[in-house]
């Protein structure tokens, strides 16, 4: 205890610096380990010389055999590791990453030789090389320890050529290290990369040593490697795997307390494999022309009890799609409307909804959703930007999220639906470069009252209730108005005016057939038919006349004057009647001879001023009505 006091009391700050991580084979650090020695006493010194041996770990790769999987379009490094620990050391590993490609690296898992996963984090850049720290398993009885680290990294493999036809194979590019990138030396690694099946173009074979079978290349073993050193190894060959990238997927889920929850994906996907030139032939492609290198469908697979599966696009309802129910999960074959090559590109969305009670847990007011971050869309699925929204429950307080890895949350959003009041709170989630193993669960925790459960339909309730209510007082009150006798009167009146009116109009239009009745008597000298017809219009005179008699008797009970100036209209009409007659006796004076032709149109002439005086004096009282 003395020894730890006195050597913080000497150096300060010295026991801080030696606490940051230092890897063997890194000479600056060392250098300025030795310039503070200079200056510190014998204890010092001792502890300093403790504190360097934890805080390096002076691991020693003793055997690593690294896997380069390169069949898909999706690179997977698999590095077995076996280390030496010195007895001092019980700390983690540092696991390092090629700066060149650490842009590409998408997942990174470590587990033991059982299969255990281990705890791995990221320390971010140290030297200018990004660090992972793993958590080596101690094992007491044995100095040597054996842990396995995958790395997935995307958009490795280049298209070359970058552009075929439609019948040509996809032939890519890939350069990758084989040497261990470590902070440790290395004393013996081999290599082996797996390439798709088919036919390959080149590989490095300048590489020694170097064993190829098939589609497996072996290189190795290299012994007595330094730390960060690269072997690098080119490789262009034959791959037909589906280049299918999600370039964007709008993933959406949505809780409900009701006993449902419902997810929805929107996807914009494409083919970022080698372009199609040329025309695209339909009958060569159903003849198979073209099959290797494109996308025909997909194959999604969804919880057990996914249920109300949909298809669709901004079209409509996508109906090339098969749903199969398995014991443990439901696959949904997804077919564009048209299949995929190079350099082409679809969007769908694509939802289902599942029971509550699988995925939310309840404590009191305390709940907790766990659901996958991402569905399985596709084997060897890539996203390029993913953005998921978590929809919960309106009134929720006390929001947690943990992730199953390093996201990125943007401020909540607020959602306003049916019967909604200050809205519904909205997770807002983005993540980058995810492949499959990105399919992991995360928890959503937050508070929640069982009470505001009935919040709306207690909402709904009132709404009716009030409505009820607004018509039974409706139907109770009376809304007419008070009557206005002196509007009624003169709505009357006019009625009453107007009624006289039509019939005026129709008489004079009786007047024009005297004068027509008359017409065809001088013409065709039937005094039989002239008699008959002459009766006819006398009785439709006499009966209009009569109406506007009994029009004229009802009008004088409100307005006199009205009636008097019908009064006028009636005996004018009377002496234009008398004059028609009189017309109908010349007539027949002038066919029988009584009177000679002169003498008739001279009298007929009369006649026919008379009758204009008389007319325009009967419409000028009907425009003063």
């Amino acid at each position: 205890k003395s020894l730890f006091l006195c050597t913080f009391r000497e150096c300060g700050a010295y026991a801080v610096l030696f606490r940051a991580r230092i890897t063997s084979g890194v000479v600056s650090s060392f250098s300025l380990i030795l310039s503070c020695v200079v200056s510190m006493t014998a204890p010092t010194l001792v502890l300093l010389s403790f504190l360097v041996a934890v805080s390096c770990g002076h691991f020693t790769n003793n055997e690593v055999v690294q896997t380069i999987v390169a069949d898909t379009h999706i690179l997977r490094v698999d590095a077995e590791v076996t280390i030496d620990v010195p007895d001092v050391v019980s700390g983690n590993y540092h696991y390092t990453v090629d700066p060149d490609i650490y842009g590409h690296l998408s997942f990174i898992e470590a587990k033991d030789d059982s299969g255990i996963p281990l705890a791995i984090e990221n320390l971010g850049q140290i030297s200018n090389k990004p660090t992972f720290s793993i958590s080596v398993p101690n094992k007491n009885s044995n100095k040597s320890v054996t842990f396995t680290v995958s790395s997935f990294f995307t958009r490795m493999l280049k298209p070359k050529p970058a552009q075929i036809f439609q019948a040509d194979k996809q032939f890519v590019e890939l350069v990758v290290n084989l040497a261990y990138y470590s902070a440790y030396s290395t004393k013996r690694v081999t290599s082996t990369v797996i390439l798709s099946a088919g036919e390959v173009l080149f590989y490095s074979s300048d590489v020694q040593p170097v064993k190829r079978s098939a589609s497996k290349i072996k290189y190795g073993p290299f012994e007595n490697l330094p730390p960060f050193h690269e072997q690098m190894a080119r490789f262009n060959y034959e791959n037909s795997s589906p280049f299918l990238v999600v370039t964007n997927l709008e993933r959406t889920i949505e809780v409900s307390h009701w006993g449902n929850i419902a997810v929805e994906n929107k996807i914009s996907m494409k083919h970022y494999g080698a372009k199609l030139i040329g025309s695209f032939s339909r009958l060569d492609y159903q003849r198979g022309i073209g099959h290797k290198t494109s996308v025909a469908s997909i194959k999604a697979v969804l919880p057990a009890s996914a249920r109300d599966i949909y298809y669709r696009d901004e079209i409509g309802n996508i109906s090339t799609s098969n749903v199969r129910s398995l014991y443990d999960s439901v696959e949904v074959e997804l077919a564009p409307r048209f299949p995929l090559f190079g350099g082409w590109k679809t969007f769908f969305i694509f939802g289902y909804s599942i029971p509550a009670h699988e995925s939310l847990y309840r404590k009191g007011d305390h709940f907790g959703l766990k659901m996958s971050f991402v569905d399985y869309l596709y084997e060897n699925q890539l996203i390029d930007e993913m953005t998921l929204r978590i929809v919960l429950p309106e009134t929720v307080s006390n929001v947690r999220l943990e992730a199953p890895f390093e996201v990125k949350r943007l401020p909540d959003e607020v959602l306003k639906t049916y019967l909604d009041t200050s809205g519904r709170t909205v997770l807002v989630i983005q993540k980058t470069n995810l492949v499959e193993g990105h399919i992991q669960d995360f928890v959503v925790y937050y508070d929640f009252s069982m009470m505001s459960m009935f919040r709306e339909p207690a909402m709904v309730i009132a709404a009716f209730l009030l409505l009820f209510t607004a018509v039974i007082i409706y139907a109770r009150l009376d809304f007419s108005l008070s009557e206005d006798q002196i509007t009624e009167l003169q709505q009357r009146v006019q009625a009453s005016v107007d009624e006289v009116l039509n019939l005026h109009n129709q008489r004079s239009a009786i007047y024009q057939t005297y004068e027509d009745v008359i017409s065809n008597y001088k013409a065709n000298k039937d005094t039989d038919r002239f008699k008959a017809e002459q009766r006819k219009v006398e009785a439709e005179y006499r009966a209009i006349s009569q109406k506007i008699t009994a029009l004229q008797t009802k009008l004088r009970e409100f307005w006199v004057e009205g009636a008097d100036k019908i009064g006028e209209l009636q005996q004018l009409d009377q002496e234009y009647h008398g004059l028609l007659n009189k017309g109908f006796a010349l007539a027949e004076s002038a066919i029988i001879g009584k009177i000679s032709k002169p003498q008739y149109q001279t009298e007929d002439s009369n006649l026919s001023s008379k009758k204009v005086g008389l007319i325009e004096k009967m419409e000028a009282i009907a425009e003063s009505l």
